[in-house]
């Protein structure tokens, strides 16, 4: 079985969500329940995104894996592992990817993938 390292950095963004507390409000002074008042709160959710290069070369890489029987190990350069392994195999842009011992930057064809 024929083993691929996919090389490729996430980014963090933040997300919008919204956050609605329902119930309703109780006058303190005469103890009368007031019209209920929704209050919308704006939150932010942090999710991890690929760029639109990384994302392709995953894509790519992994429907041919799917077809061959190969295994794909994904290293992302934002985490601290990720940016260790990318310095020992000297890496330092994205995508970038090893085959059998040949290195592929960018996004490869499937063309490419397939004569290897």
């Amino acid at each position: 079985m024929r083993k691929v390292e996919l090389y490729v950095r996430s980014e963090k963004q933040l997300s919008p969500t919204t956050h609605q507390e329902s119930g309703t409000c109780e006058h303190t002074a005469t103890g009368q329940v007031e019209v209920f008042r929704p209050h919308g709160k704006l939150k932010f959710e942090q999710t991890k995104t690929l760029r639109e290069s990384d994302k392709r070369a995953l894509e790519i890489v992994g429907a041919i894996a799917k077809e061959k029987g190969w295994r794909v190990e994904v290293v992302d350069l934002s985490s601290y592992m990720g940016k260790m392994k990318a310095s020992l195999k000297g890496v330092r842009s994205t995508p970038v990817m090893f085959i059998g011992g040949q290195k592929i930057e960018g996004v490869p064809t499937r063309e490419q993938l397939l004569s290897l």
